[in-house]
């Protein structure tokens, strides 16, 4: 199955009304896919530590290099993202990806 991508022109994203359209069919693609459990939660985890340091979608795009709509796909627990992703996304938003299948470098186990 061919993922889709998503664009929003510059013109359409400065019109409300055209860029609240263009949005709910991304949504509403976006609902259409299986999801994970741990990709959900992820997202959520992804959506909470956002708001907790009152970025938008828009300032968190900046920051990390990853689209607005497939941002929005991610926080929704709708998109499997890579490492590389996560580790940009943490970035953007100042987090320790550090987990416990990752030993540290000074580790003897």
């Amino acid at each position: 199955m061919e993922q889709k991508t998503y664009s929003i022109s510059p013109e359409v994203y400065k019109d409300k009304k055209k860029r609240a359209r263009a949005l709910t069919k991304i949504h509403a693609d976006a609902n259409r896919k299986p999801r994970s459990p741990l990709i959900i939660e992820l997202g959520k985890t992804i959506r909470e530590r956002r708001e907790a340091k009152k970025l938008t979608l828009e300032e968190v795009e900046q920051l990390s290099g990853i689209g607005f709509s497939y941002l929005i796909k991610i926080e929704k627990g709708r998109a499997n993202i890579s490492v590389e992703t996560l580790e940009r996304i943490a970035a953007a938003l100042e987090l320790d990806l550090r987990i416990e299948l990752v030993r540290p470098k000074n580790s003897n186990q």
